[in-house]
């Protein structure tokens, strides 16, 4: 049995080899084929056609295919070829470049991407105006229209076209202003009319649209398409000195930003695009449908230049898990600052650009130019300062709240922004990087949040706020932090005897070192390892000497027993302790005596 399954192996891996041999064999042929008719020679050039046509290895015509250079032989292949291994189609295609040809192919060719690439070479408006209204499949005729130069017969298929998309296509290619303002207002499509709002020049139209239009995502295409100084951008954009999320002014601010000279001179050719499309939630889910829905929006912005994007962000509406029934619709909040700081980070704009756009009559500007600024002394402190308190308590994005904050030095907006309530993380910097003890003492014994409470007590170093904190606060860790900052050893020894939690206990012994009070523990506290931990902190060797002999607790005396030096009292534990371990321990307690 194994000798024929060895055998058999060995006959697969002959034939495998042979097989191998010949395609290497054929290839090599092709090679010379290919030579010799690039010489001359029209037998070979005629045998290099025979095996590209007819070949039964789809690998050795696909070979014969890539040296062919006649355009008729291509074009039959490329036409009449269906799905093979290697694609013997596009090989053809890919070497095919006579115009005639390529226009019989891209109207016949049995496949619907080898007619796609042959339109893709075409430049036949008669004939690409004919695939466009002849062909059965979407991608050709979009092809062929984004071939198409001919502005008539591109209005004719953005009019007359039975399908959306290549109406659509044709639109996008379409530089008539006529036509363009046409099918901006009265095309039936929101996807055709956007993509001709974008193509607009017309400012007058484009500030009418902005007034009339309903639809979020033409509406946010006039905006920016407007000229970014136009009036009607300044007037929506609002009051510059108060910060907005709103897509609308944030969007006529950053087409303002695009003014300013530093941006200006580096990207004198920039421009804006904005996307908003709807979104909805249902709430009051059941199990067969939503019993109401909410509306929201998804807002991109991008910064463009020559077709190439220099920074984009995009915001969606948050939707919250539950909502009140009679909220139709939660708009997205968007930061132009989070923008701006990205736009400028990217694009690496130097200390002195910072130091000019934030005098900008933008505050969005000036908040993203403050946030960069490393050099200091371009700016004033206090106005510093100013933007980084705004930015921290009011910009839509949380990143750049916490950003800013982990800026901000101003005390007194530190202690604002600690102490009203929003992101935790927010206020979680600003109470790191408060000093003012008094402020610390309000927000570790008042605030609500236990998390926040902590962060303001490892920053307070009031004896008396601790002490109160540590004996009254509700939170076990809040308690046991600031018992681990007190000093008070009458307070501590208090807490070790009243508190109720065991941790918060034992954190109170490790900071006693006054030898009365952990005497009086060590003697007295019913919880036996609490008098463990005092023992082991107790010098007074009469103390010691005391509980080593009278201790109820094994453990207890076992550690009065490694702190006692009395020889004499340590033989006599060695010798009656009735508990082994103590008795061990006081003989190597005596060992360790005598070595010493």
């Amino acid at each position: 049995m194994y000798r024929s399954r060895s055998n058999f192996l060995a006959v697969m891996l002959g034939l495998s080899l042979t097989v191998s041999m010949l395609l290497a064999a054929d290839l090599r042929k092709v090679e010379k084929l290919a030579h010799e008719c690039a010489s001359g020679k029209e037998k070979s050039c005629r045998e290099l056609v025979q095996i590209a046509r007819m070949d039964e290895n789809n690998e050795i015509r696909e070979a014969a295919i890539k040296k062919l250079t006649d355009q008729a032989v291509l074009a039959e292949i490329a036409g009449a070829d269906v799905d093979t291994i290697p694609d013997l189609g596009m090989a053809a295609m890919a070497r095919l470049s006579d115009q005639n040809l390529l226009a019989a192919v891209a109207q016949t060719a049995k496949r619907s991407d080898v007619r796609e690439a042959a339109v893709e070479k075409l430049s036949d408006q008669a004939i690409l105006a004919r695939i466009v209204q002849t062909d059965q499949n979407r991608r050709v005729r979009r092809a062929a229209v984004a071939r198409l130069i001919d502005e008539p017969r591109l209005a004719q298929v953005a009019q007359t076209d039975k399908d959306i998309e290549v109406r659509t296509a044709a639109v996008a290619k379409l530089t008539d202003p006529a036509l363009l303002a046409q099918f901006a207002q009265t095309g039936e499509d929101i996807h055709l009319r956007r993509t001709a709002v974008r193509k607009l020049t017309d400012q007058s139209l484009l500030a009418k649209l902005v007034e009339t239009e309903d639809d979020l995502s033409i509406r946010a295409a006039a905006i920016a398409n407007l000229e970014n100084q136009h009036p009607r951008v300044q007037q929506l954009a609002g009051d510059l000195n108060v910060a907005t999320d709103s897509w609308v002014p944030s969007l006529c601010r950053l087409k303002m930003a695009t003014l300013e000279p530093p941006i200006r001179l580096r990207f004198p050719d920039i421009r804006v695009r904005c996307d908003v499309s709807d979104l909805s939630k249902g709430y009051g889910i059941t199990r067969d449908r939503a019993t109401y829905s909410v509306g929201g929006e998804d807002v991109s912005i991008t910064f463009y230049q020559d077709g190439a994007s220099l920074s984009s962000a995009s915001w969606t509406t948050d939707f919250p898990d539950s909502i009140h029934p009679e909220t139709y619709r939660l708009t997205a909040k968007v930061s132009g600052t989070e923008f701006l700081d990205q736009f400028i980070r990217k694009c690496q704009f130097t200390q002195m650009d910072l130091q000019v756009l934030s005098g900008s009559k933008i505050i969005e500007v000036r908040k993203a130019a403050v946030l960069n600024l490393t050099n200091k002394t371009l700016v004033a402190e206090k106005a510093h300062q100013a933007l980084l308190a705004e930015t921290a308590q009011s910009d839509a994005s949380f990143n750049m709240r916490r950003t800013a904050v982990s800026m901000l030095t101003d005390q007194a907006a530190l202690a604002q922004i600690a102490k009203t309530k929003g992101a935790f993380e927010v206020r979680r910097i600003a109470v790191v990087n408060l000093s003012d003890q008094t402020v610390l003492a309000q927000i570790a014994q008042t605030d609500e949040d236990s998390d926040m409470r902590f962060h303001a007590v490892t920053r307070l170093t009031d004896q008396t706020a601790l002490a109160q904190i540590a004996q009254t606060d509700k939170d076990l860790t809040v308690r046991k932090t600031a018992v681990e900052k007190l000093t008070n050893q009458a307070i501590l020894g208090q807490i070790v005897q009243t508190e109720k939690e065991w941790e918060v206990r034992r954190a109170a012994v490790a900071k006693l070192t006054d030898q009365t009070i952990l005497a009086v523990i060590s003697q007295s506290h019913k919880d036996f390892n609490i008098r463990r931990y005092a023992v082991a902190r107790l010098t007074d060797q009469a103390i010691l000497a005391q509980i080593a002999q009278t201790d109820e607790d094994s453990g207890v005396r076992f550690h009065a027993v490694t702190r006692l030096t009395d020889r004499a009292l340590l033989a006599e534990i060695a010798k009656t302790d009735k508990n082994w371990d103590v008795r061990q321990a006081a003989t190597e307690r005596l060992k360790e005596l005598q070595g010493s």
